[in-house]
């Protein structure tokens, strides 16, 4: 146990010590200890389609050109994603450590920034370090971490915490509202949860000046700050639907089993139970500071639930959708922790009360990431491109036959971008064995390696020709296809140039704009015998050939 002596001494360094710098120091070795646990990281989900469209058309162009941005997304703008991309990706081409590094580094950001609002909203160091242990704990900011297409989230808070320090009790001068505005544009083209910064702005203006000229030029600011934004957001995306698939903004909220929201809701307290169980001691003590405060937190919950995916597949999904929530509720509640601090402080217990947080934090952490781990090394699409990006150069003349359900087939593009050994991918296995058997190798929907035999068996090509109703075309968003296949079969559509298979004989469904000129092949399969048709071009809208 530390002595008066030493607690003194402490206590008085922690006093004498910058605030940005005892938070940056503190934050950055918080994450960094995350980096073992995350070395086995690689790309994954969106990763592959977001660098191809990146290298493709550059940092700045996809935020101002609605037909090559549209290859990214026709539901959501969030152009940002791609500048870091790029960024990345020229400065550390395949090398997804360096990303996991940076997103370690986003993390430390936010978790700096975070602290310093605690800070000054309680007017305690002691409590801006008690949120930088409440933001770790939370098991979901490792997850994060390992999501590299999560980074527009964690910059967007970071654009969003800046506004808010710039803000809180600040003169609101022309040049500060300016400065608000620009933060509050390029938080919402992160992404749009953030469009919730802008009430809160507004509300710690009115707190501050209550209907005075101040808050009313930065509710002007923010207004035209707004106009730009959706205006801007709406050309981009050519007048689709608001968010994601939705037709409206609660459409499939009140469509949520009863079962999704118990499976989300014991998740959310096993993945945050340090944040949740000190909530529930500040409700108790401090009551009066936290309640008045909360809402101002829980409101940036609203937009996650305009898509249902956050609560139905909270384990791939809600870790992002519910960030900016789980800041501000550690900033709500680590700014209210003061007398419970004091009291620890006290009874000179705040050393061990410190050691114990820390310890069932990094424990906490350590034991989440084994298993999560364990979930992610085990899928197919895991194990096929670690694979393949641990043996790259020795396979840039292999062809590669993929299983239907892989997802990173665009990586072939992004390598061949950056001039970069990689090797031909397909899920076109009459094209696979028409290579020599040294050069070319198989997985099945594993992740396994196939030999070469049992491949034959599974690949005869006297498979029958489906009915072909409809082409695949792209068409005001949509991209669409019909077939009926004999009985006994089914049929789809092989995208080529991003080896991307969809096995569905009818498709109609908003998704990507297609790129120029980009390949498609049909066929037809009943898993052993195939047919292929010819390799022909998408019809209808697409972009532009660059010249």
């Amino acid at each position: 146990m530390q002595t008066p002596a030493s607690m003194q001494q402490l206590s008085q360094r922690l006093q004498s010590t910058p605030s940005w710098l005892l938070f940056l120091i503190c934050s950055g070795i918080l994450y960094l200890s995350l980096f073992p646990l995350l070395s086995w990281g690689i790309f994954t989900e969106d990763d592959s389609h977001i660098m191809r469209v990146a290298l493709d058309y550059g940092p700045i162009l996809p935020w101002f050109d609605a037909a090559r941005y549209q290859e990214l997304s026709v539901a959501n703008f969030t152009p940002l994603p791609l500048s870091l991309y790029y960024l990345l990706s020229q400065l550390f081409p395949m090398r997804p450590l360096f990303f996991v590094l940076f997103m370690l580094g986003m993390l430390t950001i936010v978790s700096t920034l975070t602290a310093l609002l605690v800070q000054r909203l309680s007017a305690s160091k002691l409590s801006g370090l008690a949120s930088i242990v409440l933001l770790f704990s939370c098991q979901t900011t490792l997850t994060l971490a390992s999501r590299f297409y999560t980074m527009h989230y964690l910059v967007g808070a970071v654009f969003a915490l800046l506004a808010v320090l710039l803000c809180y009790r600040q003169a609101l001068t022309p040049l500060r509202i300016g400065g608000l505005m620009l933060l509050a544009l390029l938080a919402m083209a992160s992404k749009e949860v953030y469009v919730m910064l802008l009430p809160l702005l507004v509300y710690l203006a009115w707190h501050q000046y209550r209907a005075g000229r101040e808050t009313l030029q930065l509710l002007g600011g923010l207004l035209v700050t707004f106009l730009i934004y959706w205006l801007w957001r709406s050309v981009m995306l050519g007048g689709s639907p608001a968010l994601g698939q939705e037709n409206s903004y609660f459409a499939g909220f009140w469509n949520i089993p009863l079962a999704a929201w118990a499976s989300f809701l014991i998740w959310y307290v096993q993945t945050h139970y340090l944040l949740l169980l000190t909530a529930l001691i500040v409700l108790i003590l401090n009551p009066r500071t936290v309640l008045p405060r909360l809402p101002l937190a829980l409101m940036f919950a609203l937009p996650g639930l305009a898509v249902t995916h956050g609560i139905v597949d909270h384990t791939m999904h809600a870790d992002r959708i519910f960030f900016a929530m789980n800041t501000g509720l550690v900033i709500v509640i680590a700014a209210s922790l003061g007398p419970v601090l004091a009291r620890i402080a006290e009874r000179r217990q705040l050393g061990v009360a410190s050691v114990v947080l820390l310890a069932v934090s990094v424990a906490g952490q350590a034991s989440f990431a084994a298993s999560y781990r364990q979930v992610v090394t085990e899928r197919a699409d895991y194990r096929i491109t670690r694979y393949i990006l641990d043996r790259a150069p020795a396979l840039a003349q292999t062809t590669v036959l993929l299983p239907m359900n892989y997802i990173q087939g665009d990586l072939m593009r992004v390598a061949s971008k950056l001039e970069r050994p990689w090797p031909q991918l397909t899920q076109n296995c009459e094209l696979a064995l028409a290579r020599e058997p040294e050069n070319m190798i198989a997985f099945d929907d594993q992740g396994a390696l196939l030999e070469r035999a049992v491949l034959t068996e599974r690949c005869s090509n006297n498979g029958p020709v489906p009915q072909i109703d409809q082409e695949p075309q792209f068409s005001e968003g949509i991209l669409s296809w019909s077939m009926n296949p004999p009985p006994g079969f089914t049929a789809g559509v092989l995208f080529i140039d991003r080896a991307f298979a969809v096995p569905l004989p009818q498709f109609a469904s908003q998704l990507v704009r297609p790129a120029p000129g980009e390949r498609y092949q049909v066929f037809a399969t009943n898993w052993q015998q195939w047919w292929f048709g010819e390799p022909a071009v998408i019809a209808g809208e697409s972009s532009q050939e660059i010249e």
